[in-house]
């Protein structure tokens, strides 16, 4: 599944009434969405737009992957993957969360589909490199076995 096809099961409904505009869409998100933008604002507000749009491809990312459930919301909602709910419900997201989301559907794309691990410190022995103040990784082993 691409991350195009997300959209279509994150926003079916409301693309099939009509187009809207990216202020509606964030007025009439789906939960997933909600909860992926408040995942971005409690991790990576402040950052730059293209800190942002990782995290959402990372999320993204791991969802395409199959390797980490199947829904969006119990994947974000995992304490041990991703930040406490306490934080996401507190969380007030911008239409700059939206915005990476729409970045990280659509592209260009900040990150290869196969890094699925970020954090303030390194997550894997497989960085792929780093954007403002977090570091991305591929799964544990991926670039040795990438060079063999």
């Amino acid at each position: 599944m691409t991350k195009r096809n997300i959209l279509c099961l994150l926003l079916a409904a409301a693309l099939l009434v009509q187009p809207i505009s990216l202020r509606t869409w964030a007025d009439e998100a789906t939960e997933e969405t909600q909860l992926l933008a408040k995942l971005i604002y409690v991790e990576a507000r402040g950052e730059s737009e293209d800190g942002q749009q990782a995290i959402a491809e990372v999320v993204l990312n791991r969802y395409t992957s199959g390797l980490f459930g199947k829904s969006l919301s119990a994947m974000i909602q995992d304490e041990d993957a991703f930040v406490p709910r306490k934080l996401l419900n507190a969380a007030k997201p911008t239409q700059a969360q939206y915005e990476a989301i729409d970045r990280a559907l659509y592209g260009p794309y900040v990150l290869p589909k196969d890094v699925l691990f970020y954090g303030r410190v390194r997550t894997t022995d497989s960085e792929w490199g780093s954007i403002g103040g977090h570091i991305f990784c591929y799964p544990r082993g991926y670039l040795a076995t990438e060079t063999n």
